[in-house]
């Protein structure tokens, strides 16, 4: 099993923009879990599902990490990248709520996984290691 860094609070990790930026960049597909049902505004574990479930080549399955609830999984292209961008790193005037729980792949690899809302596990892999030092960031200096 491969090693991972755990960032407790993303929001206030002041290194969060480049590292998800980097991470967006590199990753080539998602998955994305959301509870069964209608979409409520007033439910945040629901934010963006309304969004993520009208991308082409979305596909979706039962999530067995919850009951009632489904993965969607799809590429990460423009629109995509740019929806996780939008709730994971928002402007100071634009707030909405972070993205609950999803998984970003790098060539089938989980590579960064987002759980709670805030709490980042970034996989160690010696080329991500790599790429993020390549973008100025000390992976391993992040844990925490």
């Amino acid at each position: 099993m491969e090693k991972y860094i755990v960032i407790q609070d993303i929001e206030a990790e002041p290194e969060w923009p480049k590292l998800f930026g980097t991470a967006l960049s590199v990753c080539g597909s998602f998955q994305i879990m959301y509870p069964d049902g209608e979409w409520d505004k007033e439910n945040p574990l629901l934010t963006g599902k309304p969004e993520f479930e009208k991308l082409e080549e979305i596909q979706n399955f039962p999530w067995s990490g919850m009951k009632d609830s489904t993965i969607y999984s799809g590429p990460l292209n423009a629109e995509s990248r740019e929806l996780f961008w939008h709730h994971m790193v928002p402007r100071e005037d634009d707030y909405v709520y972070p993205l609950w729980n999803f998984n970003l792949y790098r060539e089938g690899k989980l590579v960064f996984s987002i759980q709670d809302f805030s709490v980042c596990l970034a996989y160690s892999y010696p080329e991500m290691l790599e790429i993020f030092a390549e973008h100025g960031i000390d992976l391993l200096s992040l844990e925490g």
